[in-house]
């Protein structure tokens, strides 16, 4: 698991986003008005105004982040309905297909949703790791927002789940160590995977002949 400083020096160092975000934890606010003072005289030294300007807080991003493509109801399409299951596909349009693809590469690792997090609360409450877990909002950071001002303020644990629109096609869903800080990748152990996932091409998720095959149980 990576920490936020890497996910934003990596959009710096290739100039791409993607896997990369330069604005990754980060409150952005837009036409801004600033004035610097020197706080022992009050005096004003430098007046002016800024595009935009961007900031983090450092606890923040050191914190390892775990990041996975969701799929949800809003990504399936069901093609078949049984008496005890339904069998869906993807319905990722074609520009969001070949964005995934850009991103994260020709292969896909398919993990059983349910029994993954069983495995990962398990780990975390043995080492006693507080974790934020849950889906990303996408959001226009050229509109300033109040809800991201007021959850960063507040140590709301709702602003690490904030990022810019154009990664919508990835809708991520992430798991941050809340009580860890770690300046290299960390490590959760949370045991073999082998029999919750499975390897496939990336470009035949897509295809007309997967199916996800959900259990109405």
């Amino acid at each position: 698991m990576n920490n936020g400083n890497f996910f934003k020096e990596l959009e710096k160092k290739t100039g791409i986003p993607g896997v990369g975000d330069k604005y990754e934890l980060a409150q952005i606010f837009n036409q801004v008005s600033l004035r610097f003072t020197n706080p022992e005289t009050d005096e004003t030294f430098l007046v002016d105004d800024a595009q935009m300007v961007s900031f983090n807080i450092n606890a923040h991003m050191l914190m390892p982040i775990f990041c996975i493509t969701q799929v949800d109801s809003t990504s399936l399409s069901i093609v078949k309905e049984n008496d005890d299951s339904v069998e869906c596909k993807l319905n990722f349009g074609d520009q969001d297909i070949e964005q995934i693809i850009k991103d994260f590469g020709e292969h896909a690792l398919l993990i059983n949703p349910g029994e993954f997090t069983k495995r990962v609360d398990k780990a975390v409450e043995k080492q006693g790791i507080q974790t934020y877990k849950g889906k990303v909002n996408y959001e226009d950071y050229s509109v300033n927002s109040k809800e991201r001002l007021i959850a960063q303020h507040n140590h709301d644990p709702n602003f690490f789940f904030y990022k810019r629109n154009e990664f919508a096609h990835q809708r991520e869903y992430r798991i941050v160590l809340a009580n860890k800080k770690s300046d290299v990748p960390y490590v959760l152990d949370i045991g073999d995977m082998s029999d919750i996932s499975y390897l496939i091409e990336t470009r035949k998720l897509f295809t007309g002949d997967f199916v996800l095959k959900l259990s109405l149980e």
